[in-house]
C-alpha cells in the first residue's frame, strides 16, 4: 500500500466575464480557456439548466466536441459522455456535481468552475479532478461574472482551496 502524506497543490485563477452580456460572454471565456489547453477540460456548473445552456453554446464554438453530464440524463447518455471524454473525443465535458468524485473519465488537464461553487470543499473536490496523479498540480479556473459579490466569494474560495 502506498500512502501520500503530502498536501494537494492547487493553482486556481479567476476570470470575470461581463455580467450584462450573460452566458454568451462567459461561454466565450470558457471556450478560450479550453482552446489553450492541449488536452481535456472538465467544466462544472451549479445547476443542470446552466449545464445544458453552456453545453449548447460551447458546442457551437468547439466544433461539437462538447457533451453534458448530469443526473437527469439517461444512464446511456451519461456513459457515452464518460466514454467519449475518456477516449479523447471530447474537448469539454460540462457537468454538475455528478462528476465530483468516483467516475473514471481519464486524464483532465484543467477544471473550469462556472460561477462560485459556494463552498471550499466543493472547489477542492472539483479542482482535484485535474492532474489527479502523484505530484500533480490541480489547475482550475473559476469563470464568474464581473460583480463584486461573485468575485469576492470566488477569490476567497480560491485562496482557501
Amino acid at each position: 500500500m502506498v500512502e501520500d502524506k503530502g498536501e494537494r497543490a492547487y493553482e486556481i485563477e479567476i476570470v470575470a466575464a461581463p455580467e450584462d452580456e450573460g452566458l454568451q460572454k462567459a461561454s466565450d471565456a470558457i471556450a478560450s480557456i479550453a482552446s489553450r489547453e492541449k488536452g481535456s477540460v472538465l467544466l462544472f456548473t451549479n445547476t443542470r439548466s446552466v449545464a445544458e445552456r453552456l453545453g449548447a453554446l460551447l458546442s457551437k464554438r468547439l466544433a461539437n466536441k462538447v457533451m453534458v453530464h448530469h443526473g437527469s440524463l439517461s444512464r446511456e447518455v451519461r456513459e457515452e459522455a464518460e466514454r467519449k471524454f475518456r477516449e479523447g473525443e471530447l474537448k469539454v465535458l460540462v457537468a454538475t456535481s455528478s462528476m465530483e468524485l468516483g467516475i473514471d473519465i481519464g486524464h483532465i488537464d484543467r477544471v473550469v468552475q462556472f460561477m462560485s461553487p459556494r463552498e471550499v470543499i466543493a472547489m477542492s473536490q472539483r479542482a482535484g479532478r485535474a492532474e489527479h496523479r502523484y505530484g500533480g498540480v490541480s489547475r482550475a479556473t473559476i469563470v464568474t461574472f464581473n460583480n463584486v459579490f461573485e468575485l469576492l466569494e470566488s477569490a476567497v474560495i480560491a485562496v482557501r482551496t
